[in-house]
């Protein structure tokens, strides 16, 4: 399915593979979301939108897998239109490398160090959605297009806190029970506080987030009435 100058996203539809996602090799024992996601620190991950929104979408991917590719040029850029830059909601993102992929680890601690220097979600596109999965060269050639300085990435990608945080997050989405990915964990924050939160698996269509994410803005969208008094809001 893959053309070149990009993939053939019609064809991928067509074919229900939007259903589909990188299965991670071990089933990790699960915790309650809600409750591990209360210490995740959003201030030091790669995000978009309004930072006070209260709806948060949080997805972990993996840069060298083949689905997450699909969403990002597909439903990701549907839902930045139309949730993201209307302020809607805050988009994060975690690296959940997967051991299967050879080149993940390295694309992970990437990503970091573009963040350090401002530029990862131009470099989530380079890998993601401008150039081919197995292009030569395909890292050196997407940080020299994002404008990276070479010199700083080099030195960063070799610091072993990059790999520490790296790896803090492949234990974050294992203890959240992340299996595979795309995976992505949605809800509303408040003051660090996670309620009605929601996962969802694979490069869906963007009608499966739409489902989780308009019930729940609609309490920041549309005031509700004030209960009489002895009642309750439902």
């Amino acid at each position: 399915m893959m053309a070149r100058g990009g993939m053939k996203w019609a064809a991928v539809l067509a074919a229900g593979a939007l259903s589909a996602g990188t299965v991670h090799s071990q089933a990790p024992a699960v915790e309650e979301p809600a409750k591990v996601l209360d210490g995740l620190d959003l201030q030091n991950l790669p995000m978009q939108g309004d930072p006070a929104a209260d709806v948060v979408l949080v997805e972990f991917a993996d840069f060298d897998c083949p689905y997450c590719r699909i969403y990002a040029g597909t439903t990701r850029i549907q839902i930045d239109d139309e949730y993201v830059r209307t302020g809607k909601i805050r988009y994060v993102f975690v690296n959940f490398p997967l051991a299967e992929h050879s080149g993940a680890l390295q694309l992970a601690a990437a990503g970091e160090c573009a963040r350090r220097q401002g530029k990862f979600w131009p470099l989530h596109d380079e890998l993601f959605v401008h150039l081919e999965p197995r292009a030569h060269r395909r890292l050196q050639h997407a940080v020299a297009n994002v404008g990276i300085d070479a010199v700083s990435f080099a030195d960063c990608v070799k610091d072993p806190q990059v790999r520490s945080i790296v790896q803090h997050g492949l234990r974050l989405g294992e203890r959240l029970g992340v299996q595979g990915t795309p995976w992505f964990f949605i809800g509303r924050v408040n003051e660090n506080h996670w309620t009605d939160v929601t996962h969802v698996f694979g490069a869906r269509p963007l009608e499966n987030f739409r489902s989780i994410l308009e019930p729940l803005l609609a309490p920041t969208q549309q005031p509700r009435e004030s209960p009489r008094p002895g009642t309750e809001l439902r």
